[in-house]
């Protein structure tokens, strides 16, 4: 019944995002991108090149079948991947602003031991950044005890890895939840476009890095070993981006009920399975807490100091998420009026009254229009905003050699002569992806397919209630490409049958 009912609610949600990137796109919303191209034909398109990819997948498929040439391909790939968007970011990356730049410039002066320049009182606002601060903090670190000075890039270098190690671990953890190795490879081959090519990999923030502690729970939980690791990783990364609780909890949920009948269950065999059971339980408790503890140790490490009188709550950013003169993207008029407000109990209640009188003010059509345009902020960019959010080239690096520099930057800066066919490109797989991933929900009814959809309503309401980003996606990239994936070889397996029947 729990299945059923997550397949349907998630089915009908995703069918609504796709039913307004298609038809409402034209409405005015935040962070919105004028593409070259209608609505409709980014779908058309990127059906045709998911279905082409989903082909060669399907023919790697029938032509390897030595898993030691397979991973030895996935890990070639991936190396060669890293050092070619290592040397393209070389050539074009940037100094950005606004909070990526606090998270990046604090974990600079935490390295260098610069006291003076923690920047605690952005953090005592935007508490949930300060642990992928201190991370920063300890690459830098490592990069200055190999002699490499270049904090910045160094964060980026590890961006690209960490990007690439990411496409590895979602094709060895698709192939194992799925059984199919055509899925694994469609996934991957998406991942390459939509992530491995993403200029996102030049601005150190907890995007990209989201996606990479997402990538190492799924795959730990796929491979269903090292429990203490889930649960570390799952905590930490909590702390990086909360897609990563989201799917830990949608995991519980669907797993409940058949870990409750197991525990009742009183036969000599059930006891034994009962018992490794609970040691398992046990194990990802104790990598909780000592993830728990490995955040705060690291921030009291790193000396970052945090009021949390100042603290934002969860009131704050739902009565941000329901401001209309920026479709609940951050809006500087909130954060001033929280910030006025010294007592955090009464922070609260006068966020919680004026999120209820935004509500009222809008009436149930008012707040259905709001929450679609909230959708098109988070759904309708296949770069997830690229240039559209935060603050970029604040400073520009060059490394004079102005013909290379110009090879990268006309495909990511907005005057190359190359941008169009950058955001065509990744609209297209993009509207293809979430077009497929519709499919997926009838297609993954299996717990840990089930897990996938929860996670994913998860992450919907999250971007519905609170603030939308389209860059908030990247940490559940992993799972949509899975989903949409299935979808295709569902739907591929389904007309075959209808087909091929008499």
């Amino acid at each position: 019944m729990i299945n059923r009912l997550i397949k349907y609610i998630y089915i009908g949600l995703m069918a609504l995002v796709v039913f307004i990137c298609m038809f409402f796109a034209g409405m005015k919303y935040a962070c919105s991108k004028i593409f070259e191209l209608p609505s409709f034909l980014y779908f058309i398109i990127g059906t045709a090149v998911i279905i082409a990819l989903g082909v060669i997948a399907s023919y790697i498929e029938k032509h390897i079948h030595s898993e030691k040439i397979e991973t030895l391909i996935v890990v070639a790939v991936s190396v060669s991947w890293f050092f070619l968007s290592l040397v393209s970011a070389h050539f074009y990356y940037f100094i950005s602003g606004w909070d990526a730049r606090a998270v990046a410039d604090t974990a600079i002066a935490v390295a260098s031991g610069d006291a003076q320049g923690i920047n605690s009182a952005y953090f005592s606002i935007c508490s949930n950044n300060t642990f992928c601060s201190c991370l920063f903090a300890i690459v830098i670190k490592i990069g200055f005890l190999f002699g490499y000075n270049n904090a910045h890039f160094t964060l980026v270098a590890f961006q690209c890895f960490t990007t690439a190690t990411s496409g590895a671990l979602l094709f060895f953890s698709i192939n194992k939840l799925s059984g199919k190795k055509g899925v694994a490879y469609l996934s991957w081959f998406i991942f390459l476009i939509l992530c491995g090519l993403s200029p996102w990999i030049v601005v150190p923030y907890t995007d990209t890095i989201g996606l990479f502690f997402i990538s190492i729970v799924l795959f730990l939980y796929a491979m269903d070993r090292l429990p203490l690791l889930l649960g570390f990783f799952l905590m930490t990364g909590y702390y990086i981006k909360p897609c990563v609780l989201i799917f830990g909890i949608a995991v519980v949920i669907t797993h409940a009920p058949d870990l409750f009948r197991q525990i009742k269950k009183n036969c000599a065999e059930c006891k034994e399975k009962n018992r490794k059971l609970v040691i398992k339980m046990a194990l990802i408790m104790a990598g909780i807490l000592l993830g728990f503890a490995f955040v705060k140790v690291s921030i009291k490490v790193c000396h970052i100091e945090i009021d949390s009188d100042r603290s934002f709550g969860v009131s704050h950013y739902i009565m941000m998420g329901l401001n209309e003169e920026r479709n609940g993207v951050m809006l500087q008029e909130d954060q001033t009026y929280s910030l006025s407000i010294a007592d955090p109990k009464e922070r609260t209640r006068e966020n919680i009254r004026v999120s209820l009188e935004r509500i009222k003010g809008m009436g149930f059509l008012g707040l259905m229009k709001h929450f679609s345009k909230k959708i098109l902020t988070s759904y309708n960019d296949g770069s997830f905003a690229w240039l559209e959010e935060g603050e970029f080239f604040v400073q520009q690096i060059w490394t004079g050699h102005p013909k290379i520099e110009n090879l990268f930057r006309d495909f990511y800066y907005p005057e190359g002569k190359r941008f169009n066919l950058f955001l065509n490109m990744v609209q297209s797989v993009w509207m293809g992806v979430l077009l497929f991933s519709v499919a997926g929900g009838f297609f993954t009814n299996d717990k840990q397919g089930t897990a996938m959809k929860l996670t994913l309503i998860g992450a919907l309401l999250f971007e519905l209630f609170f603030e939308p980003r389209a860059r908030h996606l990247f940490s559940a990239l992993p799972i949509i490409f899975y989903v949409a994936s299935i979808g295709f070889f569902g739907v591929k397996d389904y007309l075959k049958k209808r087909c091929l029947s008499p």
